[in-house]
């Protein structure tokens, strides 16, 4: 269940109309692809949004009507037959984006268990630039009495936490710890 933050951050999107679900359904079983229930989740609820991304977007969705990166009216399904593993594209994108979602439904784009943490993720980071001008801030720069409240259990964003990376909010600081090498990316409202 996507918070309001994140419901909010959706509603700041551009959606277009897209292939109904049964659709994409009709198409995965006709190219003999599976029909992973994450996959047609993330279709029905998502299809359509526009994510700006600098100067390039991606349109969710995992077929599309006129697409500029992906073949109309199809899937890119991609299959590990060592591993029996399956990933989608999960957007009308620049490839090297890799915009993807196993059939665990990881969302590789920003390595997320879910697309749902992605969307979270976006609205904490779209919201927290709303509240004023925005910078990057090394850790290294930050007092460590400061860097022990922002890295507070208090302060944790946990519908954009998950095991790849952990989110805190304390007064005008954004902190992501990445998990796998506890690396700390931070911002601060100046």
């Amino acid at each position: 269940m996507l918070t309001d933050r994140a419901k909010k951050y959706l509603a700041t999107l551009e959606r277009v109309p897209s292939i109904p679900t049964r659709e994409i359904e009709r198409i995965l079983s006709d190219n003999e692809y599976p029909c992973i229930p994450d996959w047609l989740e993330f279709h029905d609820r998502f299809s359509g949004y526009i994510e700006p991304l600098g100067l390039d977007r991606a349109v969710w969705g995992l077929a599309h009507n006129s697409p500029v990166w992906m073949d109309s009216f199809s899937v890119d399904v991609e299959c590990d037959k060592i591993e029996g593993t399956f990933e989608v594209v999960c957007a009308d994108v620049h490839p090297s984006y890799n915009y993807t979602i196993d059939d665990r439904g990881h969302f590789f784009g920003l390595a997320s268990e879910s697309f749902e943490i992605y969307v979270e993720r976006k609205a904490v980071g779209f919201l927290f630039s709303k509240a004023g001008s925005v910078r990057p801030i090394r850790v290294a720069d930050i007092e460590d009495e400061v860097i022990g409240h922002i890295l507070n259990k208090e302060n944790l964003i946990s519908e954009a936490t998950d095991k790849f990376f952990t989110y805190y909010r304390y007064d005008n600081y954004l902190c992501v710890q990445n998990s796998e090498n506890l690396s700390i990316n931070g911002w601060i409202i100046v």
